[in-house]
């Protein structure tokens, strides 16, 4: 997991405003996805002091065909990308339409039937259980919660806190800023990806986790008694979480919130479910429960589709391939810049005699003398006129 502080506003030089999209046909309150950290910028080379006049030479940049090149592969793969994008929008397309065919009136009236069954009976079960293992929140908070947190350490040793270094000194801390913020992007494209992946055919999705709570619920009443162990377990990390992430977003559950709230260290980030789902990153409790769609109204779901693509799925893909771009660029610059050293190096003799005219007329090449302009004959010291 990453954790990628964010940054306003999103445009600047190398990354202009995006061009203006239609209005989705739902309405939310979508703030724009955030872009993250600016790209530091490498400190200008010192100049070496030339202490001598020396003949002009002819302008030339070396680069200047690696730059037409690069804007061309720019081009090239911004092309492609597109085409790649319809391909896919067109494959959304047909999944989010065959979904609302699939997702029916009935089907929804009975999600909702099913649920609230479900919730009924999760009550009845939390109060058998608690009863059988008083010190249910305890064994949670003593044998659970340091499970999750040991994932969550491994992932800030790992990855920290998604702060990236301030200041870069030279190309391989660039590529190294840019390969974080990278792998920072694909992790947000892919989280959003996944959400959408779960809307794909949210009617036999709602469906499999109702009749796998209703079993669950089943099953653990007769283990109550002979293995508590599983029954906390599976009712406090798996049924509870599965039931309540796809709960109707107007509905009301009858389980009280302290039957969820424990693992303080694990509390969820800020949500972001300005189209219906939370596309916030997870903490490591609903990362074991994976991402799920939750019981809607059938008409309300091309909405929710459109609303995640738009705002959401489409910024975050943009934001990747933009850092791609950047980071296959430094890593061009670095294989040039490696370059030069492997070739001039070998050519500095032959350098030097290309440029010098022999024989050499030293009235081009006089030391500079304080401030006297290029040209001017040097002083004669107080030593040589004595």
């Amino acid at each position: 997991m990453s954790h990628e502080p964010t940054q306003q506003p999103c445009t600047t030089q190398d990354n202009p405003a995006p061009t203006p999209t239609p209005e989705p046909p739902c309405a939310n309150n979508c703030k724009p996805l955030p872009c993250g950290p600016e790209t530091p910028s490498l400190p200008p080379l010192k100049p070496c002091e030339q202490p001598c006049c020396c003949p002009s030479k002819p302008g030339t940049d070396e680069g200047c065909l690696d730059k037409l090149m690069d804007v061309q592969k720019k081009l090239i793969m911004d092309a492609a990308r597109a085409q790649a994008f319809m391909t896919e929008l067109d494959d959304l397309s047909k999944k989010a339409a065959a979904s609302r065919l699939d997702y029916t009136k009935d089907k929804y009236t009975d999600f909702l039937t099913r649920w609230k069954k479900d919730d009924d009976a999760i009550v009845d079960l939390i109060v058998k259980l608690v009863c059988t293992v008083p010190c249910w929140w305890c064994v949670i908070e003593c044998e659970v919660c340091p499970l999750l947190y040991a994932i969550r350490n491994a992932d800030l040793t790992l990855n920290g806190d998604g702060t990236l270094i301030g200041k870069v000194y030279s190309l391989r801390d660039l590529e190294y800023w840019q390969t974080r913020n990278r792998d920072a992007k694909k992790e947000l494209y892919e989280r959003i990806k996944a959400v959408l992946a779960a809307w794909d055919n949210p009617a036999k999705t709602i469906d499999g986790i109702l009749t796998a709570n209703a079993k669950l619920v089943a099953d653990t009443a007769k283990i109550l008694g002979t293995d508590s162990v599983t029954a906390i377990y599976d009712v406090f990390m798996r049924l509870i979480p599965a039931h309540l992430a796809i709960k109707p977003r107007d509905a009301t559950t009858g389980i009280d919130p302290k039957y969820w709230t424990f693992c303080a260290c694990d509390e969820p980030y800020p949500p972001d479910d300005c189209c219906g789902p939370d596309l916030a990153e997870p903490n490591i409790r609903r990362l074991l429960v994976g991402y799920l769609p939750y019981i809607v109204d059938p008409d309300k779901l091309m909405d929710i589709i459109c609303c995640i693509v738009q705002e959401r799925y489409m910024p975050a893909k943009d934001q990747l391939a933009k850092a791609e771009s950047d980071l296959a660029k430094t890593q061009a610059d670095i294989a040039r810049a490696q370059n030069i050293i492997d070739t001039k190096k070998n050519t500095v003799a032959a350098d030097y005699k290309a440029s010098v005219v022999n024989p050499i007329d030293c009235k081009k090449y006089t030391k500079k003398d304080g401030c006297a302009p290029c040209g001017s004959p040097p002083q004669k010291s107080s030593q040589a006129t004595a």
